[in-house]
């Protein structure tokens, strides 16, 4: 798929980091791209997997990329998986980057983040954004949406908030969509300037399955006023107003595939913007059974 990763190598900053994939139901399909996401991150010296169920398919290929395996069994409670890593993993680094396993990471990227956290503002500093471009069935978009999340993360200055979603039956074991906090209002939150890839669909059925999950816990969350707030302002503000707005699907779509031009990555970039539009009327869907339920 990404043979180029196997020569690529990043220049030798001292490392600052480790990396922290965490893994549930990979299908064969998935299985390929996280072989491939273990090979981008071929120049890290600490890199971990934490895997929930069956790990048939995963301990042996993590351990044939140097990666360490770590099983892991959600308790029904707080802390959830990613804050669970913060706090049990034993990584060399005390900044972890949280890679997905169908996320690629490039050596220029490795290259920023390592120059970024060797700068001496770095102690001011909590977490970093990074974006991600997506894949969509093979094709990279340039255009369209791209997801921004804090994904390097200080282990003794950010935290996943405990949220009252175990009654959400529908999310489990991991943190969903929303951000780390600081544990101090001192610190900051950058942003980083490389992307990562994100093979977005890679498996059709799984995808769908994958997004009827969140669309269900994402209703639930909305109609119970339980997702905290965003760590930057300005992105509270306008997804607290995009919530409240019941044109969620067709303002998804729009702001995919004619704000963010979308349109010029052909057929594939309509995909994607349509998936965008289906997702939030599942989520719609899935609101409008919670408020009809006794």
């Amino acid at each position: 798929m990404i043979s180029a990763y196997q020569t690529a190598k990043s220049p030798p900053t001292p490392q600052q980091f480790s990396v922290i994939i965490v893994t549930k139901h990979i299908t064969d399909a998935l299985k390929i791209v996280l072989e491939q996401a273990l090979i981008s991150v071929s120049d890290i010296d600490d890199v971990w997997i934490v895997h929930s169920g069956d790990a048939s398919n995963v301990a042996d290929l993590g351990k044939h990329h140097n990666a360490q395996f770590v099983p892991y069994e959600w308790n029904g409670k707080y802390p959830k998986k990613r804050q669970w890593c913060l706090d049990s993993v034993p990584t060399k680094h005390e900044w972890v980057f949280f890679l997905d396993a169908d996320e690629l990471m490039f050596p220029r990227l490795i290259e920023e983040i390592n120059k970024t956290l060797h700068a001496q503002n770095a102690k001011n500093y909590a977490g970093f954004f990074v974006k991600g471009g997506y894949v969509w069935d093979g094709q990279p978009l340039k255009y369209g949406l791209k997801n921004n999340k804090i994904a390097l993360i200080h282990k003794k200055r950010m935290m996943y908030p405990v949220l009252d979603d175990l009654t959400a039956s529908q999310m489990g074991e991991i943190e969903g969509h929303y951000q780390p906090v600081v544990t101090h209002p001192d610190f900051k939150i950058g942003q980083l300037k490389t992307n990562i890839d994100h093979y977005a669909f890679t498996d059709a059925s799984a995808w769908e399955a994958r997004h009827k999950k969140y669309a269900k816990w994402e209703a639930y969350m909305i109609e119970n006023n339980a997702y905290p707030k965003d760590p930057i302002p300005y992105r509270e503000w306008l997804k607290a107003v995009f919530r409240r707005t019941p044109m969620r699907p067709a303002i998804a779509f729009f702001h995919c595939y004619v704000l963010k031009r979308g349109f010029l990555d052909g057929k594939k970039g309509y995909q994607f913007a349509k998936t965008r539009a289906h997702y939030y009327s599942m989520v719609n869907k899935a609101r409008a059974i919670l408020r009809s339920s006794p």
